[in-house]
């Protein structure tokens, strides 16, 4: 089974919550060096964000690639949002309008058959005959 997407943007922001938590320095305590760890929070972050793009592209893989190019969760998942209801729209348009022209083979008029006399008509009968029976 597929793991949900939306469980994993909240898995992903829960961890990202709790690491900026345990990495805030007590109230009134000197500040460490703080380069090193909001590096390894925006790390966490991107490593999120990449982890819920490939599920979601995975969860959705006829949507283009511009549904994909957010930078953040909160993006990424509204331009597949966008993108799938536009998806469902054009979907449903595509099966309400009846088709305008016939697909396949449509026959035209029947040949005609040259009339032809009788085997074994000759000369003048042979006249004759195709008069009496001309199509027009």
């Amino acid at each position: 089974m597929e793991p949900d997407p939306e469980q994993q943007k909240a898995d992903a922001d829960a961890d990202a919550a709790a690491a900026a938590a345990a990495a805030a320095p007590p109230a009134g305590a000197a500040a460490p060096d703080q380069t090193a760890e909001l590096a390894a929070l925006q790390a966490q972050l991107d490593q999120a964000i990449n982890t819920t793009r490939d599920a979601l592209r995975a969860a959705n893989p006829v949507l283009p690639a511009e549904a994909f190019t957010a930078t953040t969760l909160e993006g990424l998942t509204r331009d597949v949002q966008l993108a799938n209801a536009a998806a469902e729209a054009a979907l449903a348009a595509a099966k309400a309008e009846p088709t305008k022209r016939p697909i396949g083979f449509t026959p035209g008029p029947a040949a005609r058959q040259p009339a032809t006399a009788p085997e074994g008509t000759r000369g003048i009968d042979r006249i004759r005959y195709g008069l009496a029976n001309r199509s027009t």
